[in-house]
């Protein structure tokens, strides 16, 4: 093992630098890094992050966005396209209100989750994932329900959106990709996607 720059050590063929706080990684022969402060600067050299380190801030999962759209006549919930595709169902959905009031919850209802802005909530057990793309708004969803720790399911049936409120909307789809987004609908039933 040998001292390498002010920050980096190396192991036979392995350079670690502990300059930033993900570990990085390089292959020798390597030409220096000087560093500035927490910046090292590269020249000349074979330089990756260990896919490792990158799994360890994200795991397998993934991001995507949900947009809101009229379908039919019906608010719906699509998986925004991106370079990337999207997922194809979903296993768990909640939309919620950000700061508008409750809705009153009906029996069965998760009432805690009704009391704290959920208007809709469905949590299906992974790894089921029978509900396609779009999803319409308070259609009967498939699949085995997610039982809690405390033997409940606590999904909450769907409650009339109200005009004007702005909505977050987030999902769960397999593979842990994970949605979301915001939206809101206008006194002349016209749907706004809002940025999250």
């Amino acid at each position: 093992m040998e001292a390498h720059a002010s920050r980096c050590v190396t192991f036979g063929w392995l350079t670690m630098s502990v300059f930033h706080p993900l570990w990085t990684f390089r292959l020798r022969p390597i030409a220096d890094i000087r560093v500035r402060g927490s910046i090292g600067l590269m020249r000349g050299e074979y330089f990756f992050w260990v896919v490792a380190s990158g799994a360890s801030l994200g795991g397998c999962s993934s991001v995507y966005d949900i947009r809101a759209r009229i379908i039919d006549g019906t608010l719906a919930f699509v998986a925004d396209t991106d370079f990337f595709g999207n997922p194809d169902c979903i296993r768990g959905i909640t939309v919620e209100s950000d700061q508008g009031p409750a809705a009153t919850p009906s029996k069965g209802d998760d009432a805690t989750a009704v009391r704290n802005g959920v208007y809709w909530e469905q949590t299906f057990a992974s790894p089921s994932c029978e509900n396609p793309f779009p999803v319409k708004y308070a259609a009967k969803l498939s699949g085995p329900l997610f039982v809690y720790a405390d033997g409940e399911t606590k999904s909450v049936k769907a409650k009339p959106l109200i005009w004007g409120v702005t909505y977050s909307v987030s999902a769960e789809s397999s593979g842990s990709a994970y949605g979301g987004g915001k939206f809101r609908i206008t006194d002349g039933g016209k749907v706004i996607n809002l940025p999250r």
